[in-house]
């Protein structure tokens, strides 16, 4: 039977969730994402879990899989203090789930503007202890229903690794959406941009992640014949995508003013741009311009500047080197995940009930 392997891996999921649940700590955090060990179910759960363990929290993150009666059941064992809610496109994500315990809501992208979440979005934000959001353009949103919400930028653990010189790196440009041909408006920016690139620098290639050539609507064609190499890479996990980005020269985040889902996006796989030492190019959009300084990345929205600044980097090892090590410097001091544990973690000594604080 083919359920009962997945009863068995469920019930094994729920059983070693308790042998830490009777840890000691500061207080008991249930994290709930509402994805797995990727995207923000990663950087805003797993991570955030781990980093405040070390510091005496006891933590439980619930896996995705984890069933209704399973949700009920690990929250009456456990008796967290408080829980942490990410998202509420999981239908087993209810607060209610939680026994009336109170909880801090995280939205990190625009979820509100699908109009089959945004009634369920609205009464979680309302229900909340407190509210993060990624950026300043959700926050403005939830604050609309929540008046204590708080912009938590998405941070990431630095990586440590020998990354490779600037002049050792191939001519590679890289747009690292995740399966970008369902951002078209994005995809057709990045398209005009190398396009016009092309007819002034000879021998680059364009890196894709998540799709293939078959299904971005001739795009890649478009671009081969224009003497553009492009090169798709498959889904990978975040530590084996960062390392990917290697051997790139330039990293593109365009965002369109059209789309009011990615106008509330966070920072996503700039956080790998940064990490890799990647000098990024990207919109002047949700909270970029309130990152980036004119020495440390390119925040525009004006195609011209997108191919001159390209241009430009490519000319120079010495630029590129540059602005990677300045936007380095920058990921550090605000979008490590050091900085955005604090940031959650004077937020949850805020919120919890007064017998725990």
């Amino acid at each position: 039977m083919k359920s009962l392997p997945r009863f068995l891996m469920h019930r094994a999921r729920e059983l070693a969730l308790y042998a830490r649940s009777f840890k000691s700590g500061k207080g008991r955090l249930l994290f709930v994402p509402s994805t797995g060990k990727q995207f923000a179910g990663l950087l805003r759960s797993y991570e955030i879990a781990d980093e405040l363990r070390k510091r005496g929290w006891n933590c439980l993150v619930l896996p995705k899989q984890l069933e209704p009666a399973q949700r009920r059941r690990v929250a009456r064992i456990y008796r967290p203090d408080l829980v942490i809610l990410l998202k509420s496109r999981d239908d087993q994500n209810y607060p209610h789930f939680f026994a009336g315990t109170p909880y801090i809501y995280d939205l990190d992208d625009a979820d509100f503007v699908d109009p089959n979440l945004v009634s369920r979005i609205r009464e979680d934000v309302t229900g909340a202890r407190a509210v993060m959001a990624g950026s300043r353009y959700v926050a403005n949103w939830c604050r609309e229903h929540n008046p204590n919400t708080h912009v938590v930028w998405t941070g990431s653990r630095p990586m440590e690794a020998n990354w490779p010189a600037h002049k050792d790196r191939r001519q590679i440009l890289t747009w690292a959406q995740s399966n970008p041909i369902n951002y078209p408006r994005e995809f057709d920016f990045v398209v005009s941009v190398m396009e016009t690139i092309a007819k002034e620098r000879q021998g680059l290639t364009l890196r894709l992640y998540g799709g293939d050539a078959s299904q971005d609507g001739g795009r890649s064609r478009y671009l081969e014949r224009r003497g553009v190499s492009v090169q798709w890479m498959p889904f990978m996990d975040y530590d084996a995508f960062v390392r990917s980005l290697g051997d790139t020269v330039i990293g593109f985040s365009p965002i369109s003013i059209d789309s009011e889902f990615s106008r509330g996006k966070s920072f996503g796989k700039i956080l790998a741009y940064l990490t890799a030492r990647v000098p990024v190019i990207t919109s002047d959009e949700v909270d970029h311009s309130a990152f980036f300084t004119r020495e440390s990345g390119v925040v525009s929205n004006d195609p011209e500047v997108w191919v001159s600044e390209a241009l430009s980097l490519l000319a120079s090892d010495a630029k590129r080197t540059e602005m990677a090590k300045k936007a380095h410097d920058l990921f550090m001091s605000k979008l490590s995940l050091d900085v955005t544990t604090d940031k959650i973690e004077r937020l949850v000594q805020d919120t919890l009930p007064l017998e725990h604080s």
